[in-house]
């Protein structure tokens, strides 16, 4: 009686390895949980529950937006494709820096949306070559450059980290933007932050600083501002060396730029 007891407790502990190992193979065989496209607001990625090390790729998120820029409230085709052994996944948002989600997006074959912000597959795909497309309706007027973040799972330790950038056509608002000739120098920044601009018009301006995980470091100004250039400077030696991303908004207008403090 013994003995079988033995034999049952150690067949019901391979089948504890067996599953376990099968379960982690195909761990999130449906879908990724929202909030792991290695963006700075998410700060999370695949390697959270697969492991492994991610890998920096391009070309794996692709669209039908024309060269010239989205127009905003139009509807456009995105596409994430890549290959590879073993089973495969993704999942993409487009994001802010301090991760508001920009546009909409509907879920095609073999896809779902997660939270009106993720979009990630809805089973695995073996096959050598793996392909999803979705739309995307682009956000309002002055959003400005629209950054897809993703994820790509290629087997559970093969994680690749991609973009797809795509810019607003301003072409009807480009006099005003040239007007703007915003400016920050020195780039890298040691002690202070010059920052210069010029505004055609009475505008709302707010130009905060972010860090490279999407935490908003510091709001320098927010207020209304007339008409006029201006020049403003901003002690930064507080702020530990890295990059960081100082964000100009002008009412609904964006602009965004790389910053190194050191």
């Amino acid at each position: 009686m013994k003995t079988k007891i033995t034999i049952l407790t150690f067949l019901s502990f391979v089948a504890i390895i067996i599953l376990s190992a099968f379960n982690g193979v195909n761990k999130h065989a449906n879908g990724a949980p929202a909030g792991y496209t290695g963006s700075p607001a998410d700060g999370k990625n695949c390697t959270y529950c697969h492991g492994g090390s991610t890998t920096l790729v391009t070309g794996f998120i692709t669209s039908d937006v024309p060269v010239a820029g989205y127009t905003p409230g139009a509807t456009y085709t995105i596409t994430c494709a890549f290959s590879g052994t073993g089973n495969k996944g993704f999942e993409i948002s487009p994001q802010s820096i301090s991760g508001t989600a920009l546009g909409s997006l509907v879920a095609g074959t073999g896809t779902h949306v997660l939270s009106n912000k993720y979009i990630t597959h809805t089973s695995a795909i073996s096959n050598a070559s793996a392909s999803w497309s979705f739309q995307w309706t682009a956000p309002a007027s002055g959003t400005g450059d629209v950054t897809f973040y993703g994820a790509c799972v290629i087997a559970q330790p093969n994680i690749k980290l991609t973009t797809l950038v795509v810019q607003e056509n301003i072409s009807a608002g480009i006099e005003d933007l040239i007007n703007t000739n915003l400016s920050i120098c020195p780039n890298p920044a040691k002690d202070a932050l010059n920052i210069n601009y010029k505004l055609p018009t009475k505008t709302k301006v707010e130009i905060n600083l972010y860090s490279i995980d999407g935490r908003e470091v510091e709001t320098f100004i927010q207020e209304e501002q007339n008409q006029g250039d201006y020049f403003q400077r901003f002690n930064v030696s507080a702020y530990p060396q890295g990059l960081y991303f100082l964000e100009m908004k002008q009412n609904s207008k964006a602009t965004v730029k790389k910053i190194i403090i050191n």
